[in-house]
């Protein structure tokens, strides 16, 4: 059997615990955190998503919010801090090595609370 090898994920919206202005206690945040973390590790593997070899890498990622709500560029960056960790465990690198490229989309019916994730040795602009 083939195995799945992708460059891309579509993650699910992160938990409002995991907000930088989520006033929730400090256990729950850590436990949702590593929830999360645990979630886009698997979906990562469902994936197959693959390094793209190089010490750098770019990582994408599209932000397409739950609602029509105005989100905070800056918190959407802070929410995913958890799910870059996985990806970088997951990839088997250190996410330092990632150059992040942040997109923040309108609100979008089909798109609605999803997160798309791409790792690639050049930038996909």
């Amino acid at each position: 059997m083939d195995t799945l090898v992708s460059n891309e994920v579509v993650l699910p919206w992160p938990p409002k615990e995991l907000s930088p202005n989520s006033r929730c206690h400090w256990y729950i945040k850590a436990k949702t955190g590593k929830d999360y973390k645990r979630a886009v590790f698997y979906l990562c593997k469902e994936a197959g998503l693959v390094n793209p070899g190089g010490e750098k890498v770019h990582l994408s990622l599209d932000f397409y919010p739950p609602s029509r709500h105005a989100y905070d560029q800056d918190n959407c960056v802070a929410m995913m801090k958890f799910g870059q960790d996985s990806i970088a465990e997951y990839l088997g690198m250190n996410d330092r090595n990632f150059i992040p490229h942040y997109f923040y989309h309108g609100f979008q019916e089909d798109f609605k609370g999803k997160i798309v994730v791409k790792i690639t040795a050049e930038p996909d602009l």
